[in-house]
C-alpha cells in the first residue's frame, strides 16, 4: 500500500499513522504542501491522508495553495482513492464534498470524549473502538457535513467528529 501525505506544518513528520504504515511496509510519501510541493500524480498513491494544520479551510486568500489542495483531493476522490482527513484535514474534505468550514463556538484543546454514531458503530473504521473514548483534540473550526456523507462520531462541541462520504 503507498500512502501519501499532505503536509501543513514543517514538525509533520512521524506519528502514529506513519508508524502504522511503516511497521507493515507499506510506502509513505509527504508532500508539505505550505512549502509549495508539487502534487504527486494520481498513480503514485493508494491512499491519500490530509494531515491538520493552524491554518482555516476557508483562508484561500491568506494560503493560496489551499485552492490548489482541494482541486488535488478532489481529482484523488474522482479517481477512487481512499481518502482520509484529519482535523484540518476533514474540513478541507468537507468542504470539496460540498459542506462548509466554520469558526466553531467552542474549541476543544485537550483529552475530550467522542462518541459514535449508530453508524459509527457498525462502520469497519470504529469496530474496534470503545464508545465512548477519550481523545487528544485540538480544533476550534469545524465543518457541516456534506451531502452523502454519515456522521460516525461527534462530542459535546462537535456534531460531526469523523464522518465517511457514500459519493464516491
Amino acid at each position: 500500500m503507498r500512502l501519501q501525505f499532505l503536509v501543513h506544518l514543517p514538525h509533520e513528520t512521524d506519528h502514529n499513522i506513519t508508524v502504522w504504515a511503516e511497521q507493515r511496509d507499506h510506502t509513505v510519501a509527504r508532500t508539505q504542501v505550505f512549502k509549495g510541493d508539487e502534487f504527486p500524480s494520481l498513480d503514485d498513491f493508494d491512499w491519500l491522508m490530509i494531515m491538520g494544520g493552524f491554518q482555516s479551510a476557508w483562508e484561500d486568500e491568506i494560503y493560496p495553495w489551499l485552492t490548489g489542495e482541494k482541486r488535488f483531493i478532489l481529482q484523488a476522490l474522482k479517481h477512487d482513492k481512499i481518502v482520509l482527513g484529519i482535523c484540518f484535514g476533514a474540513q478541507l474534505l468537507a468542504e470539496v464534498l460540498g459542506g462548509r468550514a466554520f469558526s466553531n463556538k467552542h474549541q476543544e484543546i485537550g483529552w475530550h470524549e467522542v462518541s459514535l454514531t449508530p453508524q459509527g458503530k457498525k462502520s469497519f473504521l470504529f469496530k474496534k473502538a470503545p464508545d465512548p473514548f477519550r481523545t487528544f483534540l485540538w480544533h476550534s473550526d469545524h465543518f457541516s457535513l456534506p451531502s452523502g456523507c454519515a456522521s460516525l462520531a461527534f462530542s459535546e462541541a462537535s456534531p460531526h467528529q469523523a464522518f465517511i462520504s457514500r459519493t464516491y
